[in-house]
């Protein structure tokens, strides 16, 4: 644009040059009409050069507001968004803004001693290289606020200095905390290592059931002599596989409904006495008879909980105490803890007990105290999220040998103490 201006200025002086030359070498008055002709040419061309200038002007105005606007949105996105900007001159990191507890001056020799030891040797590779980049970028761990190592991403770039007789290079760039962008990573990582075990377990859980009941079904309908205490013993376990095989795809759905939020909590004032009665004698018609069952409760508590989901999660500690008692008891109860003002209702068993190590694990998904026990492992993953939004916590006790005590500790509805 402006050297549009200057060619119509020039060609306004040419002109200018041009018709004085004609006045001098013929007599003005035989060019009476070349006055009013050259004045008007100049009129218009000196509005061309003033409307260019305007144009050129107004364009300038905007590119510069641009450029204001994409300076302020980039200021914003580096000093809310965990970047640095820095240069790199004289082997000292210069930063617009300190990073952590650094200076705004940080040497590469000093930069070194906060690199992870596993990443120095990569990091010291990079600043080799740093006069050759061109958008280039990389991650190491460093600890730059307190002690512990954070995830890291150099991006840099090497420019040209103008003004040099010899080459000289700028490093500009940006230095980005990565860090939860790792972590979530590392998350998806094992949500992967999850789904594969997941489905590896399913489709082991799963075959297992649905071939006793194609291979038993195959039985009934091909052995036509099959005496009638057999055919009752193929049906009655034709009948159970049928259930576990129930029990799982309903813990399955279970488990995707907590996950995902789906599952419903309705709650409502409850007394945790009819609670503990209800489920006491459901149970006394299935507890085995070689053990003894037992009830302790003595006044009333009333907390404020969905009924369906927390009987639920009763009724599988109780299961499992079943499952691994062989002799001795089984005791329901609930207590009121004063210091804390809250309901504790309890599982205990004298069975096998758990160790330390399974007491660790014993709420993870698939973990199974018995390895060669019916279920996928997936109850008291199931008990613990259902805990978890009826807004309590599962405590456990236990010793190998001399028996478990589950608890589901909620708080106490107000006033709810009788």
């Amino acid at each position: 644009m402006i050297r549009r201006i200057l060619y119509l200025s020039l060609g306004l002086a040419i002109l200018f040059a041009g018709l004085f030359l004609l006045s001098e070498i013929f007599p003005l008055r035989r060019y009476t009409m070349s006055l009013p002709l050259f004045e008007l040419l100049s009129i218009i061309l000196l509005l061309c050069v003033l409307y260019l200038y305007r144009k050129d002007k107004k364009q300038e105005e905007e590119l510069l507001l641009k450029q204001t606007r994409r300076s302020h949105i980039l200021d914003l996105s580096v000093r809310f968004g965990n970047a640095y900007a820095f240069e790199f001159k004289e082997d000292t990191f210069l930063f617009e803004f300190a990073v952590g507890d650094l200076p705004n001056r940080v040497s590469a020799e000093e930069m070194y001693e906060l690199i992870h030891p596993d990443d120095l040797l990569s990091f010291k590779g990079e600043r080799v290289r740093l006069w050759k980049a061109n958008k280039e970028s990389f991650q190491f761990r460093a600890r730059f606020s307190g002690s512990d190592y954070e995830w890291w991403e150099f991006r840099y770039s090497s420019l040209l200095e103008a003004g040099h007789e010899k080459e000289v290079y700028d490093i500009i760039g940006l230095l980005v905390n990565i860090n939860e962008m790792k972590k979530r990573e590392e998350e998806l990582l094992r949500a992967k290592g999850h789904e594969q075990k997941f489905l590896a377990n399913m489709s082991h859980e799963i075959r297992t059931p649905l071939n006793a009941i194609v291979g038993f079904s195959n039985l009934l309908v091909s052995e036509k002599d099959l005496e009638e205490t057999d055919r009752q013993l193929f049906i009655h376990t034709i009948n159970q596989n049928c259930d576990l095989l129930l029990v799982l795809i309903n813990d399955i759905l279970e488990i995707s409904r907590l996950e995902s939020g789906q599952m419903k909590f309705v709650k409502e004032r409850c007394s945790v006495k009819g609670l503990v009665d209800d489920l006491y004698l459901t149970y006394q018609l299935l507890v085995p008879a070689s053990l003894r069952f037992m009830k302790e409760a003595e006044g009333d508590l009333f907390i404020y909980t969905d009924k369906k989901r927390l009987s639920q999660v009763i009724t599988n500690f109780l299961t499992n105490a079943c499952k691994f008692t062989s002799s001795g008891y089984i005791k329901l109860g609930f207590k009121y803890l004063r210091g804390t003002d809250e309901a504790a209702i309890f599982v205990e068993d004298s069975g096998s007990g758990l160790s330390e190590e399974q007491q660790e694990k014993v709420f993870s998904r698939f973990f199974k105290q018995d390895e060669f026990s019916q279920g996928a492992g997936l109850g008291l993953c199931i008990c613990q999220g259902i805990v978890q939004n009826l807004g309590g916590r599962i405590a456990l006790s236990s010793k190998p040998g001399e028996g478990s005590r589950f608890s589901v500790v909620l708080p106490v509805y107000k006033g709810g103490y009788a």
